[in-house]
């Protein structure tokens, strides 16, 4: 029962990190290599703190465009 957690974790996290990646790549990110790193350093969190801040910054440019 563990193991099929820790895989299902495992599975999500992967998911989460390759989504983000695929994110930035696609967004041209100004601080590409910045976000990497964190990224890598700090999987889950690092992806979620760059999922709240690109996420306020595309509602910003799209009600200001």
């Amino acid at each position: 029962m563990i193991d099929l957690l820790l895989s299902i974790t495992f599975i999500l996290e992967l998911i989460l990190v390759i989504w983000a990646f695929v994110d930035i790549f696609k967004r041209r990110e100004k601080n590409i290599l910045l976000w990497i790193l964190v990224i890598l350093i700090f999987p889950i969190i690092g992806s979620i703190v760059y999922f709240q801040i690109s996420g306020s910054e595309r509602i910003h440019h799209s009600i200001f465009k």
